[in-house]
Formats: structure tokens, sequence, C-alpha cells
């Protein structure tokens, strides 16, 4: 069997929006095996709270942008003795609910 390499160009606009696709792609297939599997991660899980720092490292987001989240709506929060702090499974849930934009 012969090889043959092609070789094409690609904008770089193409380039982003085709490896943005791929990501999307492997992230939806990763979200439904999390998906299959949370019902077991649940049980196991105790009702942990995070504080906002804990919760944007959970997140993976910075803290202005977790407290926009929070305002909106997208995220929720419990006040505690003047804290602010985040249940795992809502953090969970805000995460297996999120689109990748």
């Amino acid at each position: 069997m012969e090889q043959k390499m092609i070789l094409t160009t690609y904008s770089e606009s193409d380039l982003a929006k085709f490896f943005f696709d791929c990501f999307k792609l492997i992230r939806k297939d990763l979200l439904a095996d999390l998906t299959t599997n949370t019902s077991i991660q649940s049980v196991n899980k105790t009702k942990r709270h995070l504080t906002r720092r804990e919760a944007a490292n959970y997140l993976r987001m910075s803290l202005p942008m977790l407290n926009k989240k929070t305002k909106e709506g997208a995220i929720k929060s419990v006040a505690s003795g003047g804290k602010v702090l985040y249940l795992e499974t809502e953090l969970d849930s805000f995460l297996q609910a999120r689109e990748f934009v």
C-alpha cells in the first residue's frame, strides 16, 4: 500500500474552528461518561462546603468570574456566618450543565 502525504493550508480562523469543534466533541463524550457515573459519585460524595477561593479553584476560574456567575444565578451559593460558601454538588451540577462556548 502506497502512502501519500497531502499538505493543505488553512486560515487561522478555520484551524481554530476545527480545534474548537474537536474539543467540543471530546468534551461532550467526557460529560456523557461522567453522567453515567453521577449516581455512584453523588452517593459517595458528602455535602462539602467550599469557600469562594476553593470553589474558584475547583471550577478553574477566577474569583471575579465566580462572582459574576453567582450573581447571574448560574452557580448557587449559601451564606453562612457572613461567608459565601458553595456546595461541591452544586459546582458539579454547574460543570455538567455548562456549554462549551
